[in-house]
This record gives C-alpha cells, sequence and structure tokens, in this order.
C-alpha cells in the first residue's frame, strides 16, 4: 500500500470542498431568495398597485407619487414591454414606477431596459411585480425583493 503525500491530501480535500460548494451553488437559485425584507418605508398605496398588476398578461406600467401612494399615470404595453409616453415623462421624478413582468416568464429580475429606464431618469424607484414576489431598485442600486405572502397578500 502506497503513502499519501500530505500535499496532495491537503490539495484533494480542497478540491473536494470547492466542487461541493460549486454544486450547492449551482442548485439553489438564489434569485429567489429574498435580499432585503423591506417595503416599510412604502406607502400601501403602491404596494397594492402592484399585487393589482402581479398576474395581467400584458405589461402595465403605473406612476405611483412616492408619498400618498396615489396613481398618477398608467399605461399598457404589450406581452414584453410598456413604455412611458414622452409627455409624462415628468410625472416621473421623484416617484415611484411599477410595472410587471407577465407570466409565464414573469422573472423578478430587472431587465436592461428597465435599468436603462431608472439610470436615464429621476425616478425615486423602479418596482417589478410578478406572481409571486414584488421587487424594487433604488437610483443608488438598493434592491428590495419580498415575496406576496410575507406582505400580507394572497
Amino acid at each position: 500500500m502506497g503513502r499519501i503525500d500530505p500535499d496532495d491530501y491537503v490539495f484533494y480535500c480542497i478540491a473536494s470542498l470547492m466542487l461541493i460548494i460549486f454544486a450547492a451553488a449551482y442548485v439553489i437559485d438564489t434569485s429567489e431568495l429574498p435580499t432585503v425584507y423591506g417595503f416599510g418605508d412604502d406607502p400601501q398605496g403602491a404596494l397594492d398597485t402592484a399585487w393589482s398588476i402581479r398576474s395581467e398578461p400584458i405589461e402595465h406600467l403605473i406612476i405611483v407619487d412616492d408619498e400618498t401612494g396615489e396613481i398618477l399615470a398608467q399605461f399598457v404595453g404589450n406581452e414584453s414591454s410598456v413604455s412611458v409616453p414622452g409627455e409624462y415623462l415628468y410625472l416621473v421624478e421623484g416617484a415611484i414606477v411599477i410595472h410587471n413582468h407577465p407570466p409565464p416568464w414573469g422573472a423578478a429580475r430587472f431587465s436592461d431596459a428597465d435599468l436603462e429606464f431608472l439610470n436615464s431618469t429621476k425616478c425615486d424607484e423602479l418596482w417589478v411585480a410578478t406572481e409571486k414576489s414584488c421587487t424594487s431598485i433604488d437610483s443608488e442600486g438598493y434592491i428590495e425583493r419580498q415575496y406576496w405572502s410575507s406582505l400580507g397578500y394572497g
């Protein structure tokens, strides 16, 4: 029986541990984990609005007052996009802009177009509502995600 070199043993232990970590990271979809338990400082009206469009089959976009939750404007797009007409862009400044990602793909992630919109306007927050959750991002890149059930919906 041959002797095991201590250096080889350490290498194989580290390699095995790295393989286990890689396998766990591959199996666990962290995009479904909440990043922050929040929305506590946002008006209830904004959450109610997001809830109301979460399952719509086409994209909706609603501009909501950041302080009161009052709906300022709403727009309807198609299955993959929605936009704010230029004459309404002034309403976006300082507001919460909520839109949905329709089922079946309904990803709780922000698209490149979503992030471009956030960076090119002065909205306070951009939200995406899906059947399972609501996710927001502010102009500084701070992200909150919360499942509807934990927010008292459904």
